[in-house]
């Protein structure tokens, strides 16, 4: 029977190993906490090789593509999904307006769990995503939940004389 390597505590990609679980077919097979917090159960082998490296929330080039559980079916997740496009995806049809002039979004908000902590649930259905400063980032001391109304008076567009 082969020896299980200890991994308990290493970082493979986005996954943290737990803790062994069973042994199965002479392999062992690893609990691991995802930084986005799914837990999902692993080959040890496919962790140390780097087959594994996360619980499939990532994509390839580092964006997010989904959660787990009901976040993905709420408005707030829409919302959250929308914003990653127009700034970081150089093929969505507003991005030139967004991330192509240079418009980011903060490092913690590319989870959605860290998002919606730092927002909150829209007051309601008819708010959402602005940006207080329309030439910052998305961020938490930028955004607020808005009607179309506060962001129609919040534009580029808008001219506002000092008074």
């Amino acid at each position: 029977m082969p020896e299980m390597i200890d991994i308990t505590g290493q970082r493979y990609g986005q996954l943290i190993a737990i803790r062994p679980v069973e042994q199965r077919d002479r392999k062992w097979f690893w609990s691991c906490r995802c930084d986005c917090g799914a837990t999902i159960v692993v080959q040890g082998k496919k962790l140390r090789n780097g087959h594994t490296r996360s619980c499939g929330h990532w994509r390839q080039d580092g964006s997010h593509r989904r959660t787990h559980g009901e976040a993905d079916r709420t408005s707030e997740y829409g919302t959250w999904k929308a914003m990653l496009e127009r700034c970081r995806n150089p093929n969505n049809k507003v991005f030139k307006d967004y991330g192509g002039r240079g418009i980011t979004v903060c490092e913690r908000w590319l989870q959605y769990e860290s998002f919606i902590a730092d927002m909150g649930r829209k007051p309601t259905p008819k708010h959402s995503i602005e940006r207080k400063n329309n030439d910052g980032n998305y961020e938490p001391s930028n955004c607020k939940w808005a009607t179309r109304l506060e962001q129609m008076n919040n534009t580029r567009r808008t001219q506002r004389s000092p008074r």
